[in-house]
């Protein structure tokens, strides 16, 4: 049976426009006494575990700091997942020649550069409803809308 110290990865992001002082270095620690049996969960999930990775991904954007996370994650060859809102790049919602509307052209770019550089994209619905709290209609509803 292979065992593994499970690793914690911390990494910070300010939530105002980044520049070097406001990204925490990453740091790695293993947690004690605690260890997986990769053996087993390859069984179980039927899927391989490849050693020395780790996935980072990004919830809620694409937001004012994307395109500096962008910056950083091409300059070190890193590839990462983020969760889009919907209602984020909804473009069709705002008035023309609105602020809000030039925001959104804004988002939906840094979107298709998300694209274009080789991250995975994936849906974080069309915005923070409790789904818990939703009937099957209204949560088919936020799916299909985002």
């Amino acid at each position: 049976m292979m065992k593994k110290s499970m690793l914690i990865l911390m990494l910070a992001v300010s939530a105002s426009p980044l520049n070097a002082t406001q990204v925490s270095p990453v740091k790695i620690s293993p947690i004690k006494d605690a260890s997986v049996d990769c053996n087993a969960i390859r069984a179980k999930y039927h899927c391989p575990v490849q050693k020395h990775q780790i996935s980072l991904s990004f919830d809620d954007g694409p937001g004012s700091v994307t395109p500096q996370i962008l910056d950083i994650l091409k300059k070190e060859h890193i590839k990462a997942t983020f969760f889009i809102l919907g209602n984020k790049i909804d473009c069709a919602r705002y008035k023309p020649g609105s602020q809000s509307l030039a925001l959104c052209r804004q988002r939906f770019a840094t979107l298709r550069r998300i694209k274009q550089e080789g991250h995975e994209i994936g849906s974080h619905s069309y915005e923070h409803y409790h789904h818990s709290e939703l009937t099957p209609a209204q949560l088919n509803q936020t799916i299909s809308r985002s």
